[in-house]
């Protein structure tokens, strides 16, 4: 029996398993509760050994999601083996600095090959390029033939974006951001993604974590930068163009990065950021400077699309793309409205965290491939399931209703009717950054001041918008330019504008710019949530609910129902619901 273990090193690291049975994968965050984690999976890989009972002997093949890392000697080595979570995207503490400068700089896989050996594995290590997993996690879900395939992130093995086709059911090279460049330069400073990162720390955020809140800002905002963005970063004959790169950084150059590391702990280059402060007054708003940013940024991916679009004569064609630059919903909501695009599909865990997902399409056979990858998925539920979890319900502290399918869809749509906040600890984890069902927490949308209630309980930011659920035979109603193609809404990688009649009924939760980030619910792909907004809907005329995340901000979402029954004791959710129960606090 076949046994691949799939891992991805570093920022949002996860681990993918696969046997001939099943498929089952896991973000660090998930197990070791550190949001983001930045280092190896090691909780994630101990959880998944201990479901399957069995350890790294009977692993025949590892998998590693980059190729540039198999021979690299960087200080992050050791505090990966040390199983450490540091954010290299932003300041570095500074005992991490110190310690850099007395380590043994011993590569990475010098590092593997020795942890591995002590645990007494005897299989094949494999390192496969970033951006190619990127593009087979995209073909793990979506394996759509005729198709283009593009990946665009803030970097990875040398490249910041590669292109594909599949077509006749075979996936062909096309080009990449290193078509472009000589052998003498290094990628530096020259994607929409870097500036979007950089921004984010310029404006009091964390780099690689909190993009998402920009987005949520620049709706508030006026496009009055967009000269700056513009001076930064250009589109022309096929690349990117940076005022900053890229470029082969000089001896001088090498020293200053290395003594800003030693003494700020600047890991990143700073010069975008150091020239937006000299740009900008004090006098500037982080909603104008955001909203300046979202905008420069679908202009320079309008460009960069009519430049394939041109070169490769697209005509209704249907794009997939992953990458964590496609984390941006109002993005691929530009994309798809393209007149020569006939679909978008974004990858539901198109970040880094999905790595792990394309290392295991690339090592699979043809049967493999047949059995998990040939059909357009309708659900990413591939984390661990509730079963796993040995929660024992204290009986004096909460109270339980084991119910058929109909009473307990008819008692939660009342529930939510009295503005109850339902939590769902359900089924198999979602695997990805969104909650689609299964770890979410849900709420009537007609509250008058819901999302000021919900962003109480879970400590979220105001300015940041809750995603509806929506059935499937309703979307049309609701949405501007929805079809039944559009696979991405049901991931909640892409916003829809709201049609005229259902804005005023949906006030409480759409965003300032008309859009909502919706996920479209059918039969298939939940059944529980499907269930309880059919009633909701059947006795509000509402078609929709509040679908966030479980979890308070700061926090990865939870893994289980232990987690679930600590935010029920905590009051951030008044009853659960896991598997036919009903769980209540006494």
């Amino acid at each position: 029996m076949v046994k691949i273990l799939s891992l991805h090193i570093g920022h949002d690291a996860s681990v993918m398993y696969m046997d001939n049975f099943s498929l089952i994968g896991l973000s660090e965050e998930r197990v070791s509760r550190i949001k983001n984690f930045n280092g190896f999976p090691k909780k994630a890989i101990d959880f998944i050994f201990k479901e399957k009972k069995i350890n790294w002997n009977k692993i025949d093949k590892v998998i590693i999601t980059s190729t540039s890392i198999k021979h690299s000697r960087s200080y992050k080595n050791y505090f990966f083996f040390k199983f450490k979570s540091f954010d290299y995207s932003n300041e570095i503490p500074l005992f991490v600095r110190l310690i850099f400068l007395f380590l043994r700089r011993k590569t990475f896989h010098n590092y593997l090959q020795e942890y591995l050996s002590n645990n007494s594995f005897k299989g094949e290590i494999v390192y496969y390029d970033h951006h190619l997993c990127h593009i087979t996690s995209s073909l793990a879900t979506y394996p759509l033939n005729n198709s283009y395939l593009l990946s665009l992130d803030g970097g990875g093995d040398g490249l910041n974006w590669t292109f594909y086709s599949y077509k006749n059911y075979k996936l062909k090279f096309l080009e990449n951001s290193k078509t472009f460049y000589t052998k003498n330069t290094s990628i530096v400073h020259d994607t929409p993604a870097d500036i979007y990162s950089n921004t984010t720390k310029f404006l009091g955020f964390k780099r690689l974590k909190d993009e998402g809140k920009i987005m949520g800002l620049s709706a508030q905002g006026k496009d009055i930068y967009a000269q700056l963005f513009e001076s930064l970063l250009i589109f022309k004959n096929g690349r990117f163009i940076s005022r900053f790169g890229p470029q082969k950084r000089s001896f001088y150059q090498n020293i200053i990065r290395f003594f800003n590391f030693l003494l700020y702990g600047k890991s990143y280059d700073s010069l975008q950021i150091n020239y937006m402060k000299n740009k900008l007054n004090k006098s500037f708003n982080k909603e104008d400077v955001s909203a300046s940013l979202q905008l420069w940024c679908s202009k320079i991916i309008t460009e960069f699309i009519d430049y394939l679009s041109k070169k490769y004569k697209f005509k209704k064609e249907n794009l997939i793309v992953s990458g964590g630059f496609f984390s941006n919903v109002l993005i691929n909501q530009m994309i798809k409205e393209r007149k020569d695009i006939n679909n978008i599909y974004v990858t539901p865990n198109m970040g880094d965290g999905g790595l792990v997902l394309g290392g295991i399409y690339l090592n699979c056979s043809k049967k493999y491939k047949t059995k998990f990858f040939s059909k357009v998925t309708n659900n990413v539920f591939y984390g661990n399931d509730i079963s796993s979890n040995s929660y024992k319900i204290n009986l004096t502290k909460f109270r339980i209703l084991n119910l058929s399918d109909k009473q307990l869809y008819n008692y939660i749509s009342n529930s939510l009717i009295k503005n109850k906040i339902v939590g769902i600890v359900n089924g198999q984890m979602e695997f990805g950054p969104r909650a689609l069902g299964n770890r979410s927490i849900i709420a009537n949308p007609l509250k008058k001041n819901i999302t000021d209630i919900l962003n109480k309980r879970l400590n979220r930011s105001d300015f940041m918008p809750f995603g509806p659920m929506l059935l499937d035979k309703d979307a049309k109603k609701v949405l501007l330019n929805y079809n039944e193609l559009d696979f991405s809404s049901k991931f909640m990688t892409i916003t829809y504008t709201v049609k005229d009649e259902y804005k005023q009924k949906l006030k409480n939760i759409i965003h300032n710019d008309n859009t909502l980030r919706v996920q479209i619910i059918d039969k298939h792909n939940n059944k529980l949530c499907y269930g309880i907004l059919s009633q909701f809907s059947k006795k509000t005329k509402i078609p929709c609910l509040i679908n966030t995340s479980f979890n308070v901000h700061e926090e990865p979402i939870i893994m289980n129902l232990n987690q679930g029954m600590i935010a029920l004791e905590n009051n951030v959710v008044d009853l659960i619901v896991s598997d036919k129960k009903i769980i209540f606090k006494l």
